[in-house]
């Protein structure tokens, strides 16, 4: 785009020159998605409809780290289902050494979206794509504090588009991150269940403990207690009614963690993360988690189609409904052995066949750092994410944390019967 639409406090700016060399640096990841492919999207309907219309928006939200927004634009373009939808919405916001290259990766990616969707058999439009620029009227407080700002104004955006069809959701990526091949039809597949039920808060594309050989199956959705971000979709009811108008003025995320905020609502998450965090000391969080970071596994197998096939589409709506999935979950932990220490895992892992799938229990008690039996200490003992806000552990859905360790799986769990009491009423 030649230059920002006008929002915000003050009217943008038009974007600055973009020389030769800035062009060619936000480019590079984009290579090979510049080349027309002539073939079908893999993410259709049965009826070869886009999987999201035009009442979804991708909004992309970033600042400065250009080389990152370019590698992150590059897999939309690539897996982007083209046709009528999602529209695509780039937020910059303003300030930082080059703001010309961030100009530069965006309009190279919008050429390069334009060029693939035209040579898709399957696509008769090409999807809209804007870029906004968020002036912000003080650039009081630290990078927190101004990256919730950019974010409300952004959602806001987002779900204001203006043209004739409402936004429905938006779905949100950070410049620095990659989607998987499947990462819309996982989208469109968990959609109606957002759209409908009210136990939802969100879904993300993220799991915490994704890393490889951590999580194996690529089709299987949870629910989880625990907003994890990393790319995620909000409903426009929840952020209309609920979230917006009460946005805080800093760490947004950690506040969407809080009891208050949460409301006893779930996040959808898949087993194998959809989204993969592109390393940086840049950031805001100066890459926090490096390590676990690092080793997440984005789903790089077939695409699973969660979306366009009519038989995944149904599997995925039964699966997460709440009843259903609180009796699969209780059924589990009931048929699980119980381990007593991460040794008795271990051995069961050196002992066990891949099939039939062996699960094993450890049960932890609280979430207090100074005690051994506690969640911190044995989520650190098992190699799996020790952090704790809110009270909820990162992943844990009633307290209940699932993941891989070799070929057993393992849930490290509250003790039985205190799940099975909170459980109880919901599944009788």
């Amino acid at each position: 785009p030649p230059s920002p639409e006008r929002r915000g406090p003050s009217a943008a700016r038009g974007a600055a020159d973009i020389t030769k060399d800035a062009r060619r640096s936000a480019s590079a990841a984009l290579v090979e998605e510049d080349r027309p492919r002539a073939r079908r999207s893999a993410a259709t309907r049965d009826d070869d409809a886009p999987v999201f219309d035009a009442s979804t928006v991708l909004l992309v939200v970033c600042f400065e780290r250009a080389d990152l927004l370019a590698e992150s634009l590059a897999s939309v373009v690539r897996y982007h289902p083209c046709g009528a939808g999602p529209r695509l919405l780039v937020s910059q916001d303003a300030g930082g050494k080059r703001p010309d290259l961030v100009v530069a990766a965006i309009e190279t990616a919008r050429r390069a979206l334009e060029r693939r969707c035209r040579a898709t058999e399957a696509a008769t439009t090409v999807p809209a794509m804007r870029w906004v620029r968020h002036d912000a009227q003080t650039r009081s407080g630290g990078g927190y504090h101004r990256l919730a700002r950019h974010f409300k104004f952004a959602l806001d955006t987002a779900f204001a588009w203006d043209d004739d069809v409402a936004v429905g959701r938006v779905i949100v990526l950070e410049e620095d991150l990659r989607i998987a091949s499947d990462f819309f039809e996982y989208f469109a597949a968990v959609a109606p269940a957002l759209d409908a039920d009210e136990s939802l808060l969100a879904a993300s594309a993220w799991n915490d403990n994704g890393q490889r050989g951590r999580a194996k199956d690529p089709r299987r959705v949870h629910r989880s207690d625990f907003f994890p971000g990393l790319g995620w979709m909000l409903a426009a009811r929840t952020w209309r009614d609920d979230l917006g108008p009460k946005w805080p003025d800093a760490y947004w995320d950690d506040w969407l963690r809080e009891p208050a905020q949460r409301r006893g609502r779930h996040v959808v998450r898949p087993e194998v993360c959809r989204t993969y965090h592109l390393t940086s000391t840049s950031g805001t969080s100066h890459n926090q988690y490096g390590a676990f970071l690092e080793r997440i596994q984005l789903h790089d197998g077939p695409p699973v189609p969660f979306f366009s096939d009519a038989s995944e589409r149904t599997r995925v709506r039964a699966d997460l409904e709440m009843r259903a999935y609180d009796a699969a979950l209780l059924d589990g932990l009931e048929r699980a052995e119980l381990a007593t220490s991460v040794d008795d895992i271990d051995r069961a892992a050196r002992t066990t066949t891949p099939l039939p799938r062996r699960a094993v229990r450890l049960e932890y008690r609280g979430v207090d750092e100074r005690r051994r039996d506690a969640f911190p200490a044995l989520a650190r003992a098992l190699g799996v994410m020790d952090n704790v806000k809110a009270g909820v552990p990162r992943t844990a859905y009633r307290g209940v944390v699932q993941f891989w360790r070799g070929d057993v799986y393992v849930y490290l769990a509250p003790p039985l019967a205190d799940v099975r009491r909170d459980l109880f009423r919901l599944v009788t």
